[in-house]
């Protein structure tokens, strides 16, 4: 999957967007921007398959497996540690699984509507 990292830091945040757009960067470009500037911290965006620049899957679309992918992909991209998922929408719920499964990867979830 395609995904983007920024800054350098030692607080790692997760941005996951919602459903329904054509990429996570246009769905939290703001927020992203806002807070690569931050050198506490390194952002992490990643495009769900279908969106953006990631292909497309014959994976399920439920919790379950958007929460097992976003994992894949943090270990893939070597973005380890403690994150805190930031999450628009529908992506609450992905956030909430991923907790829920990967409890050693996250410190905290901040929820967007």
């Amino acid at each position: 999957f395609f995904y983007s990292i920024k800054g350098s830091g030692d607080k790692n945040i997760v941005l996951i967007s919602g459903s329904g757009v054509a990429s996570t960067y246009t769905d939290i470009y703001k927020i992203w921007s806002a807070l690569e500037k931050n050198p506490e911290v390194s952002v992490f965006i990643y495009d769900r398959p279908g969106m953006g620049r990631s292909s497309l899957t014959e994976n399920k679309r439920d919790a379950d497996s958007l929460a097992d992918e976003l994992y894949k992909t943090l270990e893939g991209a070597s973005f380890k540690g403690l994150c805190t998922i930031a999450a628009h929408s529908m992506a609450g719920l992905t956030a909430l699984r991923f907790a829920q499964k990967y409890p050693d990867s996250v410190k905290g979830i901040v929820l967007i509507d």
